[in-house]
């Protein structure tokens, strides 16, 4: 069942509309902009004389463009995107970025990039292999996998450098910190998948069908039917009536039925078989959120 949540004007929020909201957040743009203000951010904790100041969040947040901070972080952010080779050359040098109709490279096609390539001969076609496969590398340095990987190798690096800057002792696992770190970033801006396992997968959550953003029911009947539990198996009995648990979606398969009354009790998701037995004969029944009876023939019917 989809939960609620409340924002500030007290409405209730779905955790499917939370899910939808945050499936932007891996898109280029959003994605650049939040490394810078984790950069300005670890710009500014890296000056002694800042790093006591109390009005860190005046000066690091997503609402701060230009001015010495930004830039910087900037600079910084681009230099790590052209160094995984994620950085396009339509984005700008020193201003603009990813746009908010921009994708990844590894979201267009590759076959686009081959078809301009001149013919060549010589040195040049015998090094062509290897240049195919740094323009196929880059095209999916872009993928979740892909960028995981740097950044725990970045962060494992800043480590290293704050054990030795302060002379104490390396921790047992760097990688691990590493990775804990990094993994509780993208937890927190809502860019980690759930259905990932311990690393990331190749798509990022905004590359996903709005469907995939929904726990509702499915709303067409073959749809319940296809995702049903397994059928049942009736108690064995000699009485002339039989309760079964019964769920949405199940098919239930009765031998020996005969004329019968068939009562059905949603709210407790039960339906109750009366009637006397009869071997001879076999009946299915399948779910419907509507009364159901059994006419003369022996056949149901759903009202």
């Amino acid at each position: 069942m989809t939960k609620e949540h409340s924002n500030v004007e007290n409405e209730a929020i779905s955790d499917d509309d939370l899910r939808r909201s945050w499936r932007c957040n891996s898109t280029p743009k959003k994605q650049f902009d939040d490394l810078i203000v984790e950069e300005m951010g670890r710009i500014w904790d890296s000056d002694p004389v800042k790093a006591e100041r109390s009005d860190k969040v005046l000066h690091v947040n997503c609402q701060m463009q230009g001015g010495w901070l930004y830039d910087q972080a900037f600079e910084e952010v681009r230099a790590q995107w052209i160094e995984q080779g994620i950085w396009k050359d339509s984005w700008g040098n020193n201003t603009g970025g990813p746009g908010c109709m921009d994708v990844w490279k590894h979201e267009e096609p590759l076959q686009c990039v081959f078809l301009n390539l001149p013919n060549q001969t010589g040195h040049e076609a015998r090094s062509r292999p290897k240049w195919k496969a740094d323009i196929m590398h880059q095209h999916d340095a872009s993928r979740p996998i892909n960028q995981f990987i740097y950044q725990v190798t970045n962060e494992c690096e800043r480590l290293a450098d704050r054990v030795k800057k302060d002379d104490s002792p390396p921790p047992g696992d760097i990688y691990s910190q590493a990775y804990e770190i990094v993994r509780g970033r993208w937890v927190n801006r809502h860019i980690w998948d759930d259905e990932w396992g311990v690393l990331p997968g190749t798509t990022w959550q905004h590359e996903k069908p709005l469907n995939d953003f929904t726990d509702s029911e499915p709303e067409s009947e073959s749809e319940y039917y296809s995702s049903a539990p397994p059928t049942p198996t009736l108690p064995k009995t000699n009485k002339d009536s039989e309760t079964i648990a019964w769920t949405k979606g199940t098919t239930i398969k009765t031998k020996g039925l005969g004329k019968r009354k068939l009562t059905t009790i949603h709210d407790e998701e039960e339906i109750t078989l009366a009637g006397p037995l009869s071997k001879r004969q076999q009946a299915e029944v399948k779910f419907a959120d509507m009364p159901i009876e059994v006419d003369t023939a022996n056949s149901y019917n759903i009202l």
